[in-house]
């Protein structure tokens, strides 16, 4: 049984590998996102039937987790083999993008989600994180330990995903600073699709609270900001230099360190009454990405 999932990827790096051969042109565009499992079956059909690789690097994997040798040989391989470029964020362009390749930036969603359903009204400011669990990036820990400098007017709200040892880990934190806590918490678990975007709808802030130290900070995004920013959330975050660089640096609520006092301060000097609209912003953003993208595969064709 221990088998089956390597087995099953191998499976299926195989048929992609054969897809490639079979339904790619030469000089073809073709749009890739960046993931360890297509490195294998991508790299060696490009080299084969040289189609354009535009690579959609969201993070370099070996900046986030521990990867085998050949991963991150292979990783290194497969990115400087592309032709242009997407990221999410400048500072990944000069990281990586040495021989100065066509590139654009994707910060991360820009569809305005309609709004289904209106904010609790329990007269609480309900606080939201959403994201993964995994204790390398530390965001829900934090999260968590925001609680007790919070008066029982908040409610925060956890939701997300991990392995079942990081999952029973946040539950426990969970429970241990709820007897410690004036603010009320509780574990939502992971929400998909509809549920997961009304239930962002019925809340007034996001968290963003991944620790600023960690190397793949320094060139990856932190999706959730778009997530709640399309959702009509206002985001409160540690102070991140791919925050400060984009666009939507104006509209983030910053804390002024990392501390969980800090981030509830943050949190506490938002008037959720006053109006609040990033939908312009995020508006702009969609069109500038649009044309830059049809800038990008028109070089390409060039």
């Amino acid at each position: 049984l221990k088998y089956l999932k390597p087995l099953s990827v191998l499976i299926s790096q195989f048929w992609l590998f054969i897809y490639l051969i079979l339904n790619t042109k030469k000089g073809e565009n073709l749009i890739v996102y960046h993931s360890l499992w297509l490195m294998y079956p991508l790299y060696v059909a490009k080299k084969i039937k040289k189609f354009k690789l535009i690579l959609e690097v969201e993070e370099i994997y070996q900046d986030a987790r521990k990867v085998s040798k050949i991963n991150s040989l292979l990783e290194h391989k497969t990115i400087n083999l592309a032709d242009k470029y997407i990221f999410p964020t400048s500072l990944l362009n000069d990281k990586i993008n040495s021989q100065s390749k066509g590139h654009t930036i994707l910060y991360g969603t820009y569809k305005i989600e309609e709004r289904r359903v209106s904010n609790f009204s329990d007269g609480k400011i309900h606080i939201v994180y959403a994201g993964t669990f995994d204790p390398n990036k530390g965001g829900v820990q934090t999260a968590i330990e925001i609680a007790p400098h919070l008066s029982n007017n908040y409610h925060l709200h956890i939701m997300g995903f991990g392995s079942s040892s990081q999952l029973k880990e946040t539950i426990k934190q969970i429970t241990k600073t709820s007897e410690l806590s004036e603010c009320e918490i509780t574990y939502e678990g992971e929400l998909k699709g509809k549920e997961y975007v009304s239930f962002l709808q019925k809340c007034h802030i996001g968290l963003s609270t991944q620790r600023p130290d960690a190397d793949f900070n320094k060139t990856s995004f932190p999706s959730k900001v778009f997530s709640y920013l399309v959702n009509g959330l206002r985001v409160v975050s540690i102070k991140l230099e791919v925050l400060s660089l984009s666009p939507v640096d104006s509209i983030i609520y910053y804390s002024q360190s990392s501390s969980s006092e800090s981030l509830a301060k943050a949190i506490m000097s938002i008037d959720v009454t006053e109006r609040y609209n990033s939908s312009k912003l995020i508006n702009m953003l969609d069109n500038k990405f649009e044309k830059e993208l049809e800038d990008l595969i028109g070089i390409i064709n060039g």
